[in-house]
């Protein structure tokens, strides 16, 4: 039903999954985050992020934006805006 009203021009919104959000809702969306980030550069070159839950250095060998620590096993991904600083 929603979806033909939508169809129809008689509501302003979309379907996110099986719920309605009106257009301004959508608008409003913002997301907001700050990249925090610290690193070093290692005697043979390499760039080594600080792990963002332990601490420990990720080395940066490549442009993959996805890393994993080696001590502690948290997953994390690396903002383009870090390697563009980099």
């Amino acid at each position: 039903m929603v979806e033909g009203l939508i169809a129809a021009g008689m509501v302003d919104g979309v379907l996110d999954g099986d719920a309605y959000v009106s257009r301004l809702a959508k608008q409003r969306e913002t997301v907001n985050y700050q990249v925090v980030t610290s690193f070093d550069i290692a005697k043979d070159g390499v760039i080594r992020l600080k792990c963002p839950s332990c601490g420990s250095p990720v080395a940066m060998k490549d442009s993959n934006p996805n890393r994993k620590c080696d001590y502690c096993g948290v997953g994390f991904v690396v903002p383009k805006r870090v390697f563009d600083m980099m």
